[in-house]
């Protein structure tokens, strides 16, 4: 039902009540059902005849909204298209009714208008530096029955503007958005124009989002230009940048370049430590620092060269930082030891991993946790030393020496394991231990 006020005409009250009778109208569909084309025109008429008087585009363009999508046939979305135009110049939905008038153009069949409102749309935003979302549907609808070659040759005039203006965050984001909506071959020439365009001591933070967007893409281009940042002063301040860098490095398949970055960034975060760290991230960073250099050394071997000469002190540099950090050195101590190990420094590799253990020195137990540790790990010369060790603190427990026998048979170093099962039989054990010593004489018959 209509909504009715004695107001007089041409009143506040009076237009108020008259806007909500026609928002309802159209909203119900009471506008356009089961009436005759002649009819809807009127109704038509009506409501864009009120909206042009309307001193608010609030309510003007509340009324359009809603009658929008009950417009189908070509004249009244032409019709529609252009009483919308005075609302272009609302703050809010300026943006909104720009697209809706060149949709409506679009769906009218009027592609040659709706392109012309898209090309000053278009060039206003981006001369603001702004890059409006276009929407892909939209775009195809633009592109459609042989536009896809005149929009083409616009946009790259405009890209080209943005390039000789200056604009090339603009730019990268307009290439962006062009790769987004599956004109990669477009986008790949707009990145061509900004790389040519671009000066990476200048502009940083353009060659940055550069790099992300190539990064992307995998292409190769991404890491020319990141060793060109890199060599900017300003990188020394970015560990984030660096850990990216040794990110691409890795998947480039520079591995050791990789592990390079990687260790600078972990340095300049360590130069400007906060009091207060999280230590997970500490762990994380540094295991994964450590990780590089493990895989250095397995492809050094691989390949059946020598390791860079600094691997070393890298090392020795990454654990003693983690330690100075993490009140639980154990895995800091292992890994580098683990490493050092397999460079060859076996007495590094052993200092680092009895680190650990210097509070407990002298029980037997943390050196045979330590033993069986480094023979599942199969360092059997480090696992030797181990379990010597922790025979020296448990002279009374014959186990040790059978479980250190055990290892060396196991690894065929038969003649040393012989000997430490020969202590066992040669001298005389507590009762409890009996069926060690029964063990023992067992292994020895069957070597």
């Amino acid at each position: 039902a209509e909504f009715r006020l004695d107001a007089p005409e041409g009143s506040f009250l009076q237009r108020l009540a008259t806007a909500r009778n026609m928002y309802v109208r159209w909203l119900t569909d009471a506008a356009t059902k089961d009436l005759t084309q002649a009819q809807v025109q009127q109704e038509i008429n009506q409501a864009l005849e009120f909206i042009a008087t309307c001193r608010t585009l609030d309510m003007g363009w509340a009324l359009m909204n809603t009658m929008r999508p009950r417009l189908t046939r070509p004249e009244h979305l032409a019709a529609f298209a252009t009483a919308a135009e005075r609302f272009e110049r609302h703050p809010q939905v300026g943006l909104l009714v720009r697209r809706e008038r060149m949709t409506a153009l679009l769906e009218a069949g009027k592609h040659d208008e709706a392109m012309t409102l898209f090309k000053e749309w278009l060039s206003v935003q981006l001369q603001q530096c702004i890059v409006p979302p276009i929407g892909k549907a939209f775009y195809d609808s633009l592109t459609a029955d042989n536009y896809q070659q005149t929009m083409n040759k616009f946009l790259l005039a405009e890209a080209n503007r943005l390039a000789d203006s200056g604009l090339l965050m603009t730019l990268n984001s307009f290439a962006v958005q062009m790769r987004e909506l599956g004109n990669v071959r477009l986008a790949d020439q707009m990145m061509t124009k900004l790389l040519a365009s671009l000066n990476t001591q200048e502009r940083p933070d353009v060659s940055l989002y550069a790099i992300e967007q190539l990064w992307q893409m995998k292409d190769a281009r991404a890491d020319k230009l990141l060793d060109q940042v890199m060599q900017q002063p300003m990188a020394n301040q970015i560990p984030s940048l660096w850990r990216f860098a040794s990110k691409l490095a890795e998947e480039s398949g520079r591995k050791r370049l990789a592990a390079d970055r990687l260790e600078h960034a972990i340095q300049l975060q360590f130069a400007t430590r906060p009091t207060t760290v999280n230590i997970e991230a500490i762990r994380s960073d540094y295991k994964e620092l450590l990780t590089k250099y493990d895989e250095l050394i397995t492809a050094a071997a691989t390949l059946e060269v020598a390791p860079p000469d600094e691997l070393s002190a890298s090392i020795v540099q990454a654990a003693d930082q983690w330690r100075t950090l993490d009140n639980d050195d154990t895995i800091a101590c292992r890994t580098a030891s683990r490493l050092l190990a397999k460079l060859g420094s076996k007495d590094l590799a052993w200092d680092y991993l009895v680190t650990p253990l210097s509070e407990n020195s002298g029980e037997s137990a943390p050196w045979i946790a330590l033993a069986r540790n480094l023979g599942n790990e199969k360092q059997v010369d480090l696992a030797d030393v181990a379990w010597t060790r922790a025979y020296e603190f448990e002279t009374t427990n014959p186990e040790i020496l059978l479980e250190h026998a055990k290892l060396l048979q196991s690894f065929g170093r038969t003649a040393e394991a012989r000997v430490l099962l020969y202590q066992v039989t040669d001298r005389s054990w507590q009762l409890q231990y009996s069926n060690v010593v029964q063990e023992v004489r067992t292994l020895l018959q069957s070597m």
